[in-house]
């Protein structure tokens, strides 16, 4: 079947057009297995994307590097694909244990901590290959075929597997110190990242690429944060009552963020605060005391919050002063209002600067605000696949279109408005089909006078005229009601009014 493509009229300038896509040079010619994922723990599924991830990784690298050789993709839910069948010692499936403590287990008998099963099994149905996709992007195939969309999915996370095992990420984009960071305050900061997904076009198969920001949780001492989201210089701001505001907002904050501890080795994820944390008494002593006899650490600040970590059933208090929050965290609540302008700057940048830094990450050269970090050729999944990217980003030839003329309905001159710079003017222009306002109505948040508002209406009426949208006939029997109510917003003491306006003679009270 021969593909036919439309012509088109030669209409505006010929310019050649640089795109933030690659191509793949080279598709996988091999079969892939397809093999269903549950993780749990403790007889719970896990629910957390990147630590099944984690999880299944260490599988892979670890615990059966043999086994898993070579190496499978893991779509961080249910489903892993396999470029061989595996010899599963149950057939076609198996359940493996994953220790992902730092400690290792000496007692079989002592309860299982950090320990996770996996269980394979796999689906059953055809296996996933390119044949299709390939006859699809030659024109061979017309039509986009559920094995057409797997082999497409199965690229994807060939090609997002080695990043987002290497960098935190949302799945579909990654994010890097390295390509761009700046400080928002609050214990937050931005990173800049890649975002990828891969496209099928005529004849070939591309990555398009670009470049994705996230907010991300600053890596300092939890002290030092804390103090800067209340914007306190003093550590002895942080004694705080459970009851006042404060401490509902740092609890807030860092509840589900994980900490690295200055005493010993691990990570641990808050689960809430303590306050007055050093006198917390546990098991005949408290939390100063134990902490100077068994690490020899007499605290600066017994008295400011902790936090709680570790389960339900073994519950830890740690003092702030001896966290840290862990490094390669997201932020993915809703951002404070007063750092959106900071995040809107950051993460625009001219389309010349966006692909310089895509550039750079596909090609592995280092720029002054970032380092290589797509690595498509040192990609152990890639090379697995026998995939290959070219470098360079593919140009295809477009047009600048002439801007299209406005007419408007003045019919003494007829003569068409021309935007310039995507805008025009309509001073003395009027509509070309003209709608009537029937009824209208105006909010007044404000304290202003009922003449500075009449004289506002008048000019909107006025303007609106101009414009032929209204008729001033039409206002002749004009009344305006003006209704004010207070207690809308009592703790402001604040009254509403409201002016309803309508050519029609009604009268609304709100």
């Amino acid at each position: 079947m021969s593909t036919v493509t439309a012509s088109r009229p030669r209409v505006g300038t010929p310019r050649q057009v640089l795109t933030n896509s690659f191509v793949i040079s080279k598709l996988p010619t091999g079969k892939y297995f397809q093999y269903e994922v549950v993780t749990f723990g403790d007889g719970r599924d896990i629910k957390n994307p990147r630590r099944r991830a984690e999880i299944v990784e260490k599988l892979q690298n670890h615990v059966h590097p043999k086994l898993f050789t070579p190496r499978c993709v893991y779509d961080g839910t249910v489903i892993l694909y396999s470029p061989r069948e595996l010899p599963l010692a149950g057939g076609d499936s198996h359940t493996f244990e994953v220790n992902m403590s730092d400690k290792p287990r000496l007692d079989a008998s002592a309860p299982a901590r950090g320990l996770f099963k996996v269980a394979l099994k796999k689906v059953s149905g055809e296996t996933v290959d390119f044949d299709e996709l390939q006859a699809f992007i030659e024109g061979k195939q017309t039509r986009q075929t559920p094995r057409v969309l797997t082999a497409i999915n199965v690229l994807q996370l060939i090609v997002r597997q080695a990043p987002n095992l290497k960098y935190p990420n949302n799945t579909r984009a990654f994010f890097t110190k390295d390509a761009g960071i700046q400080g928002l305050g609050g214990g937050l900061e931005l990173w800049r990242g890649y975002f990828q997904s891969v496209r099928p076009t005529i004849g070939k198969v591309l990555i398009n690429i670009d470049v994705s920001t996230a907010v991300m949780y600053k890596e300092d001492s939890l002290q030092s944060v804390a103090l800067a989201i209340l914007r306190q210089n003093d550590a002895r701001a942080l004694d705080l009552r459970p009851e006042s505001p404060q401490f509902r907002l740092l609890k807030s904050f860092f509840k589900g963020v994980f900490v690295t501890l200055v005493h010993r080795s691990g990570k641990k994820k808050i689960r809430g605060l303590v306050p007055n944390a050093g006198n917390f008494e546990f098991e005949n002593t408290n939390v100063k005391e134990y902490f100077k006899k068994a690490y020899g650490r007499q605290l600066a600040y017994p008295n400011i919050i902790g936090v709680q970590v570790g389960s339900r059933e073994r519950d830890e208090v740690i003092p702030a002063e001896l966290c840290r929050i862990a490094g390669d965290q997201r932020y993915t609540r809703k951002l404070p209002p007063e750092f959106s302008p900071s995040m809107v700057k950051f993460s625009s940048k001219s389309p010349q600067d966006r692909l310089a830094l895509i550039s750079a990450g596909i090609n592995n050269s280092i720029t002054a605000d970032q380092r290589s970090a797509l690595d498509y050729q040192n990609s152990p999944f890639m090379q697995d696949a026998g995939i290959t990217v070219l470098p360079d980003p593919i140009s295809v030839n477009g047009r600048v279109l002439p801007t299209p003329s406005i007419y408007y309905g003045n019919p003494a001159s007829g003569k068409p408005v021309v935007p310039r710079n995507g805008s025009w003017n309509v001073v003395n222009q009027t509509f070309h089909e003209p709608k009537g306002l029937s009824a209208w109505g105006i909010l007044n948040y404000t304290r202003i006078n009922e003449g500075t508002i009449n004289r506002f209406v008048g000019t909107l009426i006025q303007t609106c005229e101009k414009l032929g949208a209204v008729n001033r006939s039409n206002f002749d029997n004009l009344r305006l009601t003006l209704c004010l109510r207070n207690g809308c917003f009592p703790s402001r003491r604040q009254s509403i009014g409201f002016w309803h306006v309508s050519s029609q003679g009604h009268e609304v009270a709100w």
